[in-house]
């Protein structure tokens, strides 16, 4: 999971084209990064689902890292110079056994949260966990109700 930080407050700073461009960015560090067959999905404003086959734990730190640090150094030059954006990411690696997609992008979405709240401009990693995430944010079927 992949939050830009403060993306509408961007839009409302620069307008929808310079928030476009961010946007546009996140797909263009996206294609550079990862290798097929990576998926990207946009699942609201400024959040995305990104994923990707790796072979461990550090290979998907430290490609998530790179992530974010591209994503940092390639918005730097949108609107001239005066755009500062960044992703936070939680990251959730499938051990390899028949896991269901809702619990691990669960398990992803918690490990943003925590991103978020601990400062933002950072990748967490949520280690797998076979009991259910505790709710402690809005869930993702219920967000955009919220955003409005």
């Amino acid at each position: 999971m992949v939050e830009i930080h403060h993306f509408k407050s961007i839009n409302d700073a620069h307008g929808h084209a310079v928030g476009d461009q961010i946007i546009i960015a996140m797909g263009r560090v996206c294609t550079d990064i990862l290798y097929p067959p990576t998926v990207l999905f946009r699942i609201g404003g400024d959040e995305f689902v990104v994923v990707f086959q790796c072979d461990s734990l550090d290979e998907m730190l430290a490609t998530a890292h790179r992530l974010r640090k591209a994503f940092s150094t390639e918005t730097r030059l949108i609107g001239g110079g005066a755009v500062t954006a960044t992703l936070s990411i939680g990251a959730a690696l499938c051990p390899g056994r028949g896991i269901p997609r809702t619990e691990l992008l669960a398990q992803a979405d918690n490990a943003l949260y925590i991103a978020k709240q601990s400062g933002r401009n950072r990748v967490v990693h949520a280690p797998w966990d076979e009991r259910p995430a505790p709710a402690q944010h809005i869930p993702l079927a219920d967000r955009t109700a919220h955003q409005a």
